[in-house]
């Protein structure tokens, strides 16, 4: 089984958050702004592998090349947060990456004027590359994407392309 086109080509997002479970960083932007500095930039194709088994593709994209993106220093994430306590699972880094999140948006420095947020673990959502529902003051809707990238802007984000699903974990 080879590698299926996922990721930002296919989702319904309008923000995404790339959350640096190591490098302390986070980067939030608009999913359409990303594919578009893809499409402009060019950047390298890096793989992921696990076990030895290429399990995924994506872009190697600075946060500078999109424009609007807003990246800040998030110290001690990784403790605060779980992301320590983790291991392996993608499932649960990508549970801490929420939580991160949530956490911006409760403390009232999230961008676009959101004022409140939503998960949404439903396969229906995360089949179309949303897991969560922010509103901004006005009451307009964002679909956003939340990534556990592990060393977000350091100096790269890891902008998925493809992957093998191989244990349908979303």
């Amino acid at each position: 089984m080879g590698l299926v086109e996922y990721g930002i080509a296919k989702e319904k997002s309008d923000i995404r958050v790339h959350v640096g479970f190591e490098s302390e960083w986070v980067a939030i932007f608009e999913t359409e702004k990303a594919r578009k500095a893809i499409k402009e930039y060019d950047p390298y194709v890096a793989p992921t592998y696990v076990a030895g088994t290429k399990t995924a593709e994506g872009w190697l994209v600075k946060p500078e090349q999109i424009e609007g993106c807003k990246k800040f220093r998030a110290p001690d994430v990784a403790k605060r947060f779980g992301f320590d306590k983790a291991g392996k699972s993608t499932s649960k880094k990508g549970q801490c990456a929420v939580e991160v999140v949530r956490h911006i948006v409760e403390s009232g420095k999230f961008p676009y004027d959101v004022v409140a947020f939503e998960e949404t673990p439903q396969l229906e959502y995360q089949y179309k590359g949303i897991d969560g529902i922010m509103t901004t003051k006005s009451g307009k809707k964002l679909y956003v994407e939340i990534k556990a990238d592990g060393r977000a802007c350091q100096p790269n984000l890891y902008i998925q392309r493809s992957e093998k699903n191989v244990n349908k974990q979303y």
